[in-house]
């Protein structure tokens, strides 16, 4: 019986690697188990299997890939090397890594292979139907200890007094800064000790986490900040409902009183969905932006601001670090471009590809690098990133180890909005 050739395209988005367990996308059509494969088969892959795969994601990239260079790689040569590996590897796990690893020798950091447990993963966090991701933090691992780079609302973290810029230095009381990040995953019902440093306080303190059911969100926050300012937090564009969520949080506030600035926060930020970055660039600028080229097209990037409020006209600052990538990077370079914002900070990551996502027949998923992007000036941001307008001294970049009164972007949105100290 023939075996049909089957990937679904996934809505067009930009990804930075912001968290792999994070990167909500599209549900993934349902299918059937493919020929050979049993639901209960978890050890083999049949070799038409291993070869359909194989095929599919080589000639996916030898067709789409943004670059017709390949970036030096030799793709040819490639699929000689790796055909005789996928003959003889019939173990799941092993030949998933192997495909992994040859979509990673494109090394542009942007595209990659995603075997199908993960991305199911991937889908349940951003269909809201994942629980108990972890304690609830997104960590970032340091050679001191791990540190909390986003709590989310109503997590185990949340509930037990987890902060932004906290940094776990032992779990129940062990240090091996190797197994910190390993060590944070539990039941619902049990309970961990975080021994937590706080920036400006010399005193480690105990937290204790138990573990719980609740739905990973990573939307943004929006609150006053001194002076009438609005100071937006955006840690990912990986939000399906960006737009909603941010007229909700400008609502609240604005019926408060009206802001005189907005300050917008993308360090961090790993880019994430375009329409986020539509939505958003939408209460700021109007009319073409810039354009994307793939390897035998053009596509203008338009703003309409059909929804959302209106802040064309209000003084905006930006903040970008190294780790801000992608659309973050996009959004940054426009704002600075098209709407007069000041960007502060340190040159972003300069990895903006557009990525699109391809459905493989088992489940699995190609994300590749699809499209580059530049300014309506031509200039393009890959390999450069953003350059501030204002920029802070490097180890500013390691913002996470300050707090609020001594961290080094807050001093200089302060001077640039003309703040009180």
């Amino acid at each position: 019986m023939a075996m049909m050739r089957r990937s679904a395209v996934i809505m067009m988005m930009c990804a930075g690697c912001w968290a792999a367990a994070l990167a909500p996308v599209r549900a993934a059509p349902q299918v059937s188990p493919p020929i050979g494969i049993s639901a209960g088969d978890d050890a083999v892959l049949p070799l038409d299997t291993r070869r359909l795969l194989f095929d599919e994601v080589w000639h996916t990239v030898q067709r789409r890939y943004v670059y017709a260079d390949f970036r030096g790689v030799d793709w040819t040569q490639l699929y000689v090397e790796y055909a005789p590996r996928i003959e003889q590897e019939s173990d799941r796990v092993r030949f998933y890594a192997l495909l992994t690893e040859l979509v990673a020798r494109l090394n542009d950091g942007h595209s990659r292979f995603v075997p199908p447990v993960d991305a199911v993963l991937a889908d349940d966090v951003a269909g809201g139907n994942a629980s108990g991701l972890a304690i609830g933090a997104l960590l970032v691992q340091h050679t001191d200890g791990v540190f909390v780079r986003l709590v989310y609302p109503q997590s185990p973290a949340e509930r037990a007094g987890l902060r932004p810029r906290d940094r776990i230095v032992a779990v129940d009381g062990h240090g091996d800064r190797r197994a910190l990040g390993r060590s944070l995953e539990g039941k619902v019902g049990d309970s961990v000790r975080l021994t937590v440093a706080r920036p400006g306080d010399s005193r480690l303190r105990d937290v204790v986490v138990t573990y719980d059911a609740f739905v990973p969100t990573a939307g943004p926050t929006a609150r006053w900040y001194a002076g009438d300012v609005v100071w937006l937090t955006l840690p990912t564009l990986w939000v399906t409902d960006l737009g909603e969520q941010l007229r909700l949080a400008f609502g609240e506030l604005f019926r408060q009183r009206a802001p005189r600035a907005i300050v917008l926060d993308l360090r961090g930020n790993r880019g994430g969905w375009s329409a986020g970055l539509v939505e958003l660039l939408g209460s700021f600028v109007r009319g073409q932006v810039g354009s994307f080229y793939g390897r035998d097209s053009q596509r203008l990037l338009m703003i309409t601001g059909d929804d959302g409020p209106d802040l064309r006209g209000l003084p905006l600052v930006v903040l970008v670090d190294s780790a801000t990538a992608s659309y973050a990077e996009v959004l940054a370079a426009v704002l600075q471009r098209e709407a007069g914002a000041t960007v502060i900070g340190v040159p972003s990551s300069g990895n903006t590809e557009t990525i699109y996502a391809y459905t493989l027949f088992d489940g699995s998923r190609l994300w590749l690098a699809q499209e580059r992007f530049e300014l309506r000036d031509g200039r393009d941001l890959e390999g450069v990133g953003v350059v501030p307008d204002v920029a802070v001294a490097s180890a500013a970049d390691d913002w996470i180890r300050f707090d609020d009164r001594t961290d080094p972007y807050t001093v200089a949105v302060s001077q640039v909005l003309g703040l009180a100290p």
